[in-house]
């Protein structure tokens, strides 16, 4: 299908927008944010999204794949199960600066700015991480399928583990401002699936 003009001013709105609800969240994100970084009126930008709650949600998923499609085609490289967590823990060692562009985690960000003010969004981040760790949890069954790991594991447990071991390197990366954070959980994680293979 051709891409039309409201499909490209869209397009350009979320590209201009999505990183400041990324960093200020939606409370503190003002329409004066959103007219002063697209350089538009009121009327374009709303004739594009139905509300702010409309914008904020299609600026999450925007900021979301900007994280997830480099992780997803770093994974889908491999058809090994040690391959494909190893990818994900190299990903994982770059991953402070694509944050810091984006104005943090996407979904730390929002699962903490968002609870009691959009309930809304913050049901999609949660969302979205409960679709990691399920991703995790499928990575680790086709690893005992393939007779990389023990079959005693539990794969729902080691995948809340490696998400947790992730999500609080996150965090302790936007706290200190260092890589450091990562780059040791991302030894961790490896340490972790190498004492549970074969």
């Amino acid at each position: 299908m051709k891409e039309t003009k409201a499909d490209r001013t869209k397009a350009f709105i979320l590209e201009k927008v999505s990183p400041i609800f990324n960093a200020q969240g939606f409370a503190g994100t003002s329409l004066t944010d959103v007219l002063n970084a697209t350089e538009l009126t009121k009327g374009s930008v709303y004739g594009n999204f139905e509300n702010k709650e409309d914008l904020a949600q299609k600026a999450f998923s925007y900021n979301l794949m900007q994280v997830l499609k480099p992780l997803q085609e770093k994974i889908a490289e491999h058809s090994s199960s040690i391959k494909k967590l190893k990818a994900i823990t190299d990903f994982y060692r770059t991953y402070y600066g694509v944050m810091m562009e984006l104005g943090g985690c996407p979904i730390l960000n929002v699962v903490t700015d968002a609870k009691k003010i959009n309930e809304p969004l913050y049901n999609e981040a949660v969302g979205a991480a409960q679709i990691m760790i399920s991703n995790l949890e499928e990575i680790i069954e086709l690893g005992i399928s393939q007779k990389k790991f023990k079959k005693k594991i539990n794969s729902r447990e080691l995948a809340l583990v490696i998400y947790g071991m992730i999500q609080g390197a996150v965090f302790l990366s936007s706290v200190e401002q260092t890589t450091r954070p990562l780059q040791l959980m991302a030894d961790q994680v490896d340490e972790v699936i190498k004492s549970n293979r074969k």
